[in-house]
């Protein structure tokens, strides 16, 4: 009988479905019973059949799952494809082999409702057997089963295009020994490729083998472009030296089969001659990053050197995959790092520096991480006023130093207001580097008012009347340690009319 688990079919069990111990979908069981009879539906490698699960069709004994049954002619190494659309039912499909070994199924594929799809080479010349069951005992509905052959993959010259697929029993990856296709790839000199695996049937994942060494330089699970392809899509783009590799394109740990398409192209290196401060540095995150003094990760360094101390803002900005940043000092300390301050994944350092010479060290949280990225590192002038009027604006930075927040916690700016008579104001607080957080207190540090967002934003802004005395403002953000710059504004209208 059928079993979807991938067992063979037992002589004994062919009993309830062939009158005879018939053990081959040769001719010569043609006449041997219900089950392996000229009954037995042949279909095309190149055709579409439809057909229905009945309560008063086949059943498989061992689970309660309806089931159908095809003959299909291959040659050897001929590659089948099959798909079926289930109406009423989840589809399962399995090919057994002519002595019945099972070649492969879907069941443990991962689930996809009314949808089965299945690629299988045979390693022989002969009629095998196809399979098309429901998932769950009892159901039942009309189903479309196509079949097709694929072509045999044909060598290719890359860098360029190709067109694949994969399925179980093929190669096997030489790291992680999942199946796969694999593409050599021979450069004669340094290059920057931007590979990319698309499929519209499974999760693709890149990787990179140095073929010197079996060594993986570079893998990618997902790196869609925005608007472009599947979301699943696997993207590396990385200088390579000259040497070569393999290209291995496989489904995420190994869960899925189907056709893809391979794209490798030579960029033109978009990559600044220097790094300094002052100006926005383009560069490639490429093979073999370095462990740098103190910091945890491996990265690519960048020295500067400050004349005299400043504040400096670091930010780095990558699309492809989650940057961090180290700030080093001349002896290799971490001096500040950082992860996600700059929003998306982008890492953002704002730090009071002396003078003297220090590293920046790009990196990643991701262990083969590439792509292109940009470094902005400036020295930024911070306004130090310390207190604020109806009708001026501050525009500034919370830096790591500013802890000496009045009665709270975190990190801020405090600002004094002093109001002489009676007056409507309005206080706003925009960023765009943090999500910030407003809040009044009386000369005391007593809670006036606080406001997190307005206007349907991440801005904060409060408006009320205030007596006359003096108020402290405090700058700060939601959950108290964001940094970067800010616009503080504040309005006043007194009660008499005139503006303040």
């Amino acid at each position: 009988m059928y079993q979807p688990s991938g067992h063979p079919f037992a002589p004994r069990a062919l009993a309830a479905l062939s009158l005879t111990a018939c053990i081959s979908l040769t001719s010569a069981c043609a006449s041997s019973g219900p089950f392996l009879t000229d009954d037995l539906s042949t279909i095309k490698v190149e055709s579409s059949t439809s057909g229905t699960l009945s309560a008063s069709g086949n059943i498989n004994a061992t689970n309660g799952a309806r089931y159908t049954t095809y003959a299909v002619n291959l040659k050897a190494n001929q590659v089948l494809r099959l798909k079926a659309n289930a109406t009423g039912f989840s589809p399962v499909l399995t090919v057994f082999a002519p002595d019945f070994t099972p070649l492969a199924s879907t069941l443990d594929q991962p689930a996809a409702d009314g949808q089965a799809r299945l690629i299988t080479r045979a390693p022989a010349a002969g009629r095998y057997l196809v399979v098309l069951a429901s998932q769950s005992a009892g159901a039942i509905g009309s189903f479309t089963l196509e079949s097709s052959e694929l072509a045999a993959q044909a060598e290719v010259s890359l860098p360029g295009s190709a067109a694949g697929y994969i399925f179980p029993g093929m190669s096997t990856h030489p790291v992680t020994g999942i199946p796969g296709a694999v593409f050599p790839l021979n450069l004669d000199e340094e290059t920057l490729l931007n590979i990319r695996a698309h499929s519209m049937e499974f999760d693709t994942y890149l990787s990179i083998v140095d073929t010197r060494g079996n060594t993986v330089v570079a893998e990618n699970d997902d790196s869609a472009i925005p608007g472009q392809g599947n979301p699943t899509d696997s993207g590396v783009l990385s200088v390579f030296p000259a040497g070569s590799y393999q290209i291995w394109v496989n489904s995420y740990q190994g869960q899925g089969q189907g056709a893809f398409t391979l794209d490798v192209q030579p960029q033109e290196m978009s990559v600044s001659e220097s790094f300094s401060l002052g100006e926005l540095y383009q560069g490639v995150y490429g093979l073999n990053p370095q462990v740098h003094g103190a910091a945890a990760r491996p990265g690519f360094a960048y020295p500067f050197t400050l004349e005299e101390a400043n504040t400096v803002k670091l930010q780095m900005e990558a699309n492809t995959f989650d940057a961090y940043l180290y700030l080093l000092d001349s002896n290799g300390r971490v001096v500040a790092e950082d992860d996600d301050s700059a929003g998306a994944l982008n890492p953002r350092i704002i730090q009071d520096l002396e003078a003297g010479d220090y590293t920046l060290v790009a990196s990643s949280l991701a262990q083969r991480a590439s792509g292109p990225f940009t470094l902005d590192a400036e020295i930024i002038v911070v306004d130090d006023r310390t207190s604020i009027a109806p009708g001026e604006t501050i525009e500034s930075y919370i830096l790591p130093s500013d802890t000496g927040m009045t009665n709270r916690p975190g990190l801020g700016r405090t600002y004094t207001l002093e109001v002489t008579e009676t007056t409507q104001v309005r206080i706003d607080l925009r960023s765009s580097s943090f999500d910030p957080y407003l809040v009044i207190q009386d000369q005391s540090g007593n809670l006036i008012e606080e406001n997190d967002d307005a206007n349907q934003s991440t801005n904060s802004s409060i408006q009320r009347q205030l007596t006359p005395g003096t108020y402290n403002i405090l700058v700060t953000s939601y959950g108290g340690q964001g940094l970067g710059d800010f616009e503080l504004q504040v309005m006043g209208s007194a009660l008499s009319g005139q503006s303040v």
